[in-house]
């Protein structure tokens, strides 16, 4: 009997895979994922009619920012950069000037790199 349950069982395939909190919330994630495809697709939307009606000194700050946000991705360091320099100004404050010195060491050699 044993085999026969465990052979059914290998041979009959579920054809949707399972959800532990049942068909209600798998139609809520697919609402969800329809609502941020939706408000992905107006962000564009919106942001094109905003690019048309600015005045090109106003799109020329954009593009500047656009290439500021660029260059700051790039750098992969960047938060460990300034968490390791505001450890040590905290440290600093609080009269720990060594290990702040220490802190600001480990920020230099991110930085050379």
């Amino acid at each position: 009997m044993k085999q026969n349950v465990m052979s059914r069982v290998d041979q009959q395939k579920p054809s949707e895979p399972f959800v532990p909190a049942g068909p209600l919330m798998s139609q809520r994630l697919k609402s969800a994922i329809d609502k941020r495809n939706s408000i992905a697709k107006n962000k564009e939307k919106l942001q094109q009619i905003m690019h048309k009606t600015l005045s090109q000194n106003d799109r020329d700050y954009f593009e500047e920012m656009k290439e500021i946000k660029k260059k700051l991705s790039v750098d992969d360091n960047y938060c460990k950069k300034f968490g390791l320099l505001k450890k040590a100004s905290v440290l600093t404050y609080y009269g720990r000037d060594n290990e702040a010195f220490n802190e600001i060491a480990k920020a230099v050699v991110i930085i050379k790199d």
